[in-house]
């Protein structure tokens, strides 16, 4: 081979423009003498966006148009695994090399039959087993091959998954059923593969196997959660463990030898060597301690060195895979990672699959089991698993009403089940699931919100959801839609100390400057409106204040807790605007049952609560001792918006806080709840404040202060009611809760 050709440009394509792809696309502009030349996404929005990061000129819809136009040399697969066997087939049959991220593929003979191919048309195969090449790693790879510790005897390979695997916006936001859920192996399948090849490369050829999953209910349905899988190899053993359960994420190593052990941490880029050398044990015994911290104190300075000057690389180990991977297709030698340990990896992901517990989310509907139906009208609920749509459901259940709950694919449904109600998945933004959700149905409670998450998410859930609920409700003929709306659509900037809000109250005009949580309710509460004069189905808007108890956390619906101190902004004077979850569903149920609803909006809220008060008796009792309340005065916060309002022109970035959302914070307004009261005589059945507390003694038994403190509120609260009552609206004043950049939503039907 030519000097030439050892050196000539590699043409790269990638397939697959989510995420990881950006990690891919750095690796191959930072190897030399390569070229990125086109990105293929069937989502073309994400290809384009993965080219313009990138500076890639040519953008595609397709693996095949892609190849159409372009002869690659090497092919990136970063799709979904259901897609690896066959976009590397038709790689390889158009004679290119290809770098497949992990898993693989499902079945060891598909990786087989990957190979024989690759062999027949002289190109290579690589899968992105990136921790071997993590620079770590070959840091303990020297330290093996110099003898110092002796041959491997066993290796322990762990990874401890957090809450973002299972949880996180990719997940949580997709439509329908993400595909990590729909592997063999659930999620645990998509993450497992590290863990594996970690612990194989030193075992050898797999000779037996042996794994227990056990589901500990950190994810849905109660599937695996915890997979412990021991291994019995050709040259050591090894024990693999990958779990959702540890509270501290990240993936570790621990290689024992005949003369000592090395632990490598890759989260905090670490190695520590346990080697007693020539020391005698009890020597060791007492300065162990003092060697592990000198190379913990060495290597942690170097790393934040690093970090300062930019130098930690996420997926390090990609960069020198790919860099070796792409130095073999030129000079004709086998790729970086074998062909026996890919297999051994497949075959180890398959016995788990078939051997360990139970994996896939079961999205079937679940027929009703009610047996105390007594009306004729079928309620369907949207976000039934939610926090105000479970309260709900169980009011109508026990009312005697059939209900039918409308969930996510991903939702928690086991207090569904228990309750028999029929439960149906889909996505409110699919209007064809809420049609086929609707078939049948007399009412509809539109509850489901998204409360966080990205703006398109929110915005897009409120708005379509609200919108298909119309559309289906319409061609279902359903003959009421109730439709829960929140305070946050009110004008807050337009309102004034003392004065109180009515259902004509004027409505936020510039939703944008209070966040996306306004700017989703506020843009679906337009659409509700719109069919306020619709006769079938009939359309109820209820918009309720601060929605608290059952178990909420009473904290963060009045401020943000650092260490020890509670921010609050606002005045310890000023009143909530608070209302008992459980007279949120009353005041839907009353609704379904009274006809003066119709073509009505109705605002309702509880008793005013001082802030001070509600902290000093519901928030601090929950709360470790030492508590403290930070009261942040008005100016001082106006200040601070200011500044960061500067900051964010300047930069474009910043904090969210403004004077906008300092008026939904600050504003010491109340509630009118009157026209519920007089048109449909919906009551609170409980004066909030000692439910609260109740509630709250209720999980702190030994808490006896809170019981005698409970008692002297019921003796106190009615007589504060009737002194209230007097007055036209003064028993409706709720006040205002404090705000941090619209991080506690009045309402919410999250699932």
């Amino acid at each position: 081979m030519t000097k030439v050709e050892k050196t000539r440009v590699l043409r790269i394509g990638i397939v697959g423009c989510g995420r990881v792809a950006n990690y891919h696309a750095r690796a191959i502009k930072a190897a030399a003498n390569t070229q990125l030349l086109g990105v293929a996404d069937v989502n073309l929005e994400s290809a384009q966006r993965l080219a313009k990061a990138h500076g890639v000129e040519s953008v595609y819809s397709s693996l095949e148009e892609m190849l159409q136009v372009h002869q690659f040399d090497v092919l990136h697969i970063v799709t979904p695994p259901d897609k690896h066997y066959e976009y590397a087939k038709t790689a390889i049959e158009h004679g290119i090399s290809v770098l497949i991220e992990k898993p693989v593929v499902f079945d060891p003979q598909q990786a087989s039959d990957l190979y024989d191919r690759a062999a027949k048309r002289g190109v290579s195969v690589c899968p992105d087993f990136i921790l071997m090449f993590h620079p770590k790693m070959q840091d303990v790879n020297r330290i093996l091959e110099s003898g110092r510790l002796g041959r491997v005897l066993h290796v322990d390979s762990h990874m401890r998954l957090d809450q973002a695997i299972w949880n996180g916006a990719d997940l949580r936001e997709a439509m329908g059923l993400h595909w990590s859920y729909q592997l063999p192996g659930g999620l645990l399948h998509n993450q497992i593969t590290h863990a594996l090849y970690m612990a194989i490369c030193f075992t050898g050829r797999v000779n037996n196997l042996a794994v227990t999953g056990k589901a500990f209910g950190i994810l849905p349905q109660k599937l695996d959660d915890h997979l412990t899988l021991f291994i019995e190899g050709e040259k050591c053993s090894a024990s693999v463990l990958v779990s959702f359960l540890p509270k501290t994420a990240g993936q570790d190593l621990r290689i024992y030898c005949e003369k000592g052990t090395v632990y490598v941490n890759f989260d905090w880029g670490v190695i520590l060597v346990e080697s007693p050398g020539s020391l005698p044990r009890i020597a060791y015994r007492g300065l162990g301690g003092y060697f592990h911290a000198g190379q913990l104190f060495g290597q942690t300075t170097s790393s934040l060195w690093r970090f300062v000057r930019r130098k930690l690389i996420p997926y390090a180990g990609l960069y020198l895979l790919s860099s070796r991977f792409y130095d073999g297709i030129r000079k004709g030698t086998n790729p970086p990672i074998s062909r026996e340990l890919t297999l051994d990896v497949a075959k180890a992901e398959q016995f788990i699959v078939e051997n360990a517990g139970r994996f896939q989310l079961d999205i079937r509907t679940r027929p009703s089991r009610q047996t105390d139906v007594k009306n004729s009208e079928r309620v369907l609920v949207t976000g039934a698993s939610g926090y105000v749509g479970f309260c709900l459901v169980k009011q109508l259940v026990a009312a005697g009403y059939y209900v039918r709950a409308m969930v996510r694919h991903t939702s928690r449904i086991e207090r569904l089940e228990e309750l028999g109600v029929e439960i149906m998945f889909g996505d409110v933004r699919s209007f064809p699931d809420v049609r086929r959700v609707a078939e049948g149905m007399t009412f509809i409670a539109h509850v489901a919100a998204a409360v966080s998450g990205r703006q398109r998410f929110m915005v897009e859930t409120a708005v379509e959801g609200t919108r298909n609920i119309a559309a289906a409700a319409s061609k279902e003929q359903i003959k009421r839609v109730i439709y829960i709306s929140s305070m946050s659509v009110y004008d807050f900037m337009k309102l004034e100390n003392g004065e109180l809000i009515t259902e004509e109250s004027p409505l936020e005009e510039m939703p944008e400057l209070r966040g996306a949580y306004t700017v989703a309710k506020r843009q679906a509460e337009d659409i509700a409106l719109s069919h306020l004069s619709d006769q079938r189905p009939a359309w109820t808007i209820l918009r309720p204040s601060v929605i608290v108890g059952q178990g909420r956390d009473l904290g963060a619906q009045v401020g943000k807790q650092v260490g020890k101190n509670l921010i609050c902004l606002s005045s310890p004077s000023q009143n909530l605007r608070l209302i008992h979850v459980e007279e949120v569903a009353s005041a839907i149920m009353e609704l379904l049952r009274n006809k003066n609803g119709e073509g009505r909006v109705f605002a309702i809220s509880q008793d005013p609560v001082s802030l001070r008060q509600f902290v000093d008796t519901c928030v601090r009792p929950g709360q470790p001792a030492g508590l403290r309340a930070i009261y942040v005065p008005y100016f001082l916060a106006w200040m601070a918006a200011k500044t960061f309002e500067a900051l964010k022109k300047a930069t474009g970035r910043g904090p969210g806080l403004n004077r906008y959302q300092l008026a939904y914070s600050y504003r010491d307004v109340g509630v009118d709840s009157s026209r519920i009261r007089q048109q449909i005589g919906w009551e609170p059945k409980s004066n909030i404040l000692p439910t609260l507390l109740a509630e709250s003694a209720s999980q702190r038994p030994h808490a006896s202060g809170s019981h005698v403190e409970l008692l002297r509120l019921q003796q106190l609260m009615p007589v504060k009611r009737a002194v209230l009552s007097e007055g036209e609206s003064a028993d409706h004043f709720a006040a205002q809760q404090a705000n941090l950049s619209e991080m506690t939503p009045s309402d919410d039907g999250r699932e």
